[in-house]
């Protein structure tokens, strides 16, 4: 009698659920959770209040967002934005 599912495709099954995995990052095991509050950005004060209407744009980095304008954001590493 023949089996459908042999070693060959259990190995490609699992190798593409590997790949799979690591592509989408799923398997980090870098520890680097952003829930803490220690995070020590460097944007020295509190959210910038930007006026109704504004064209609000970021530098999307690896590893932060940069400010780019208006100008109260720009350079600053993931500002804090108050909308209302």
């Amino acid at each position: 009698m023949y089996d459908a599912t042999n070693r060959r495709t259990v190995l490609k099954a699992s190798g593409a659920s590997l790949a799979a995995v690591t592509l989408a990052g799923c398997g980090s095991s870098d520890g680097d959770d952003d829930s803490s509050d220690d995070n020590n950005d460097d944007s020295g004060g509190g959210a910038v209040e930007i006026e109704p209407d504004t064209e609000i744009l970021f530098k999307g980095m690896t590893t932060h967002w940069e400010g780019k304008s208006p100008s109260g954001i720009e350079g600053e590493e993931n500002p804090t934005i108050a909308l209302t």
